[in-house]
């Protein structure tokens, strides 16, 4: 946080102060609604669309960029979570596989879709990728147009594609190997053991790593069509 304020000036310190914001939404909001019953996967989109709204406002103002980062970062967010809904359902994920969540099942009388928690932390996970690609597409193309006047529509739509395709796979790895880096003593364990390929794949605690992965990817990939179309047409 110190790094952002001195090498970010007002800029990082806005940057501090959303992120400090996020995390008081986070504990004030989600936690208590998912205590008191509310479906988890409404309360994590609510909670997340938010913190979009605060954050963007925050470092970009009231502007017509700011609107279009916001509704495409939101879309993209939706996005993961309903594939992870989809995907979890099909996958037939019961949640219970995290220590954490195992402690809540056994000392304590909350009742709780722990699957639909599952998908909560998939869809916080997936929104600051989504925030980051969302940001950059709508700067290129707004800063496209300023510079450019009379640059169409489409021709924006295509610049903000292109910049896309060279941000997507960077931005996909940073969330694969989160994923993977948080799970290495797993990986170790499987190896060591000699587990198989498809005995591996067909463990629970696996399968949320490729579901994390999957619907976070997902998300992030269909986030660059929805930013350039509406930055394109905006701008």
């Amino acid at each position: 946080m110190v790094t952002l304020v001195i090498f970010g000036g007002l800029k990082g310190i806005l940057a501090v102060f959303s992120l400090l914001l996020t995390f008081l939404l986070i504990i004030f909001c989600l936690i208590p609604l998912i205590l008191n019953g509310f479906n988890s996967i409404l309360a994590t989109i609510i909670t997340s669309s938010i913190a979009i709204l605060i954050n963007f406002l925050l470092i970009s103002g009231f502007s017509k960029k700011s609107f279009c980062a916001i509704i495409s970062t939101i879309g993209g967010t939706v996005i993961a979570g309903l594939c992870a809904f989809y995907f979890g359902n099909l996958m037939a994920l019961t949640g219970f596989t995290d220590d954490y969540v195992q402690t809540l099942v056994t000392h304590t009388d909350l009742i709780i879709d722990y699957r639909g928690l599952l998908f909560s932390g998939i869809i916080l996970g997936t929104m600051g990728a989504v925030m980051d690609i969302g940001m950059s597409i709508t700067s290129f193309i707004f800063e496209i147009k300023k510079q450019y006047p009379n640059t169409s529509s489409v021709s924006l739509f295509k610049s903000g594609l292109n910049v896309g395709k060279d941000v997507m796979s960077t931005m996909a790895n940073t969330l694969i190997l989160a994923y993977a880096g948080a799970s290495l003593p797993l990986f170790l364990l499987l190896i060591d053991m000699n587990t198989s390929f498809m005995n591996a794949v067909n463990m629970e605690f696996i399968a949320e790593e490729i579901l994390r992965s999957l619907s976070g990817s997902i998300g992030l990939v269909l986030t660059i069509p929805i930013t350039s179309l509406i930055a394109s047409i905006k701008a």
